[in-house]
């Protein structure tokens, strides 16, 4: 996932294979965050809440807001109580569903993007 480029040509993105094997769908290139925030919360790598990134944005809280308390732009709750902010760019996504994986101590080299 983190060795993933995103050109405006780029076709679009078929499905996610997580860390053994499992797979999940992905039509739009906007799914890949909540798709990563998802497999997170359904495989228990969710712990404590928020999830931050080095800087200290919320990658994903029990609540749609910032660090700052403001909040987020584009809220999706993706669970019951887990929430990410939709408001980002492709290239964004990208890192930020790397950095979701990072912060729950998963190896973003271990998921692969397929492309159509």
């Amino acid at each position: 996932l983190p060795d993933v480029n995103y050109p405006k040509e780029q076709p679009n993105p078929r499905r996610l294979v997580f860390p053994g094997g499992e797979e999940q769908d992905v039509s739009k290139w906007a799914n890949i965050l909540p798709a990563t925030a998802e497999w997170l919360i359904d495989h228990n790598h969710v712990r404590d809440l928020p999830l931050r990134n080095q800087q200290g944005t919320h990658l994903m809280h029990e609540k749609p807001t910032k660090k700052n308390g403001s909040t987020f732009s584009r809220p999706r709750e993706v669970r019951k109580g887990h929430w990410v902010d939709m408001d980002l760019t492709t290239p964004q996504n990208l890192r930020r569903a790397t950095e979701l994986l990072l912060s729950c101590g998963v190896e973003p080299k271990e998921v692969r993007l397929e492309l159509d």
